[in-house]
């Protein structure tokens, strides 16, 4: 080692390092637990009875506005099975606006003047129906938000108070 001088160093390092440290409580779990299974029983009640249903229903969206009494599905028999109630109404142009009290029309296509429902069914049929209550420009006829059959809908005013 001809001509090569050595030296020796000292650093001083400081090293830290990062732990994750957590604390299980177990008493959160157990609550959060019971409150699940209570809210698993609150809903299989609703699910009693399922057997007695005459064919298999589903959560369509056809069957659950039928469900609701929607107005344009009232003409057609409770218990048809989606698939053919799609092809005998499938192809009704809907529309989302104003429905005037004297346009409502049942399944049919024939207005039922002022008649929405039938007796102690009018409040059920016209919640289902409505999103809201109004008048017309004319003051005189009750108008609201829902769906319909396409020529019997006119398109939301911007600002109207329904």
């Amino acid at each position: 080692m001809n001509g090569t001088v050595r030296t020796h160093k000292t650093v001083t390092v400081v090293q830290t390092n990062s732990t994750l440290v957590f604390q299980s409580r177990y008493s959160y779990l157990a609550g959060a637990l019971v409150v699940m299974l209570l809210a698993f029983l609150a809903v299989s009640t609703t699910y009693y009875g399922w057997w007695q249903l005459v064919r298999n229903m589903t959560l369509s969206p056809i069957e659950v506005a039928r469900a609701f009494n929607a107005a344009l599905l009232r003409g057609t028999p409770s218990n048809m099975q989606v698939s053919i109630l799609l092809a005998e109404v499938g192809k009704t142009r809907v529309r989302y606006g104003e429905i005037f009290e004297e346009d409502i029309k049942d399944g049919d296509g024939v207005k039922t003047g002022n008649n929405i429902g039938d007796g102690e069914h009018d409040q059920g049929a016209r919640a289902g129906m409505m999103e809201s209550n109004g008048l017309s420009p004319d003051g005189q006829k009750e108008c609201w938000l829902g769906f319909d059959k396409a020529d019997s809908v006119q398109p939301p005013e911007k600002g109207k108070i329904y």
